[in-house]
């Protein structure tokens, strides 16, 4: 597969590698590495909610069904930002997924923000 850049671009990344005391192909690798390492963790992070979140919910309302507290306003509110946190867990572990499948694609796009 040939893949052109923008000849300002390829300049700007050589740049960075003259910069950084490099070569291109020495950051990219890095910068690959780097992208499994932020994946991994997101998905460790991501099935650390994943099973304390619904036991944290479920032994807080059997330990506390009983009590008064629990029959107030707040808890569809509580309710509902678990599911909006629930619902950006999903979206970060998709990212992860794809980080660790695909990490070249990672690298370029973080590569392309430091750039910019």
């Amino acid at each position: 597969m040939n893949i052109s850049l923008d000849p300002a671009l390829l300049e700007a990344i050589q740049a960075l590698a003259a910069k950084l005391g490099t070569t291109v192909e020495y950051l990219f690798g890095v910068m690959t590495r780097q992208a499994v390492t932020n994946a991994t963790i997101g998905l460790i992070w991501s099935g650390v909610y994943l099973v304390l979140c619904p036991i944290l919910i479920l032994s807080g309302f059997k330990a506390n069904k009983h009590d008064p507290c629990w029959n107030t306003p707040l808890v569809p509110v509580f309710f509902l930002t678990s599911l909006l946190a629930l619902g950006l867990l999903l979206a970060t572990l998709s990212d992860s997924i794809k980080g660790l499948m695909n990490p070249d694609y990672y690298a370029l796009k973080l590569l392309f923000q430091t750039l910019k």
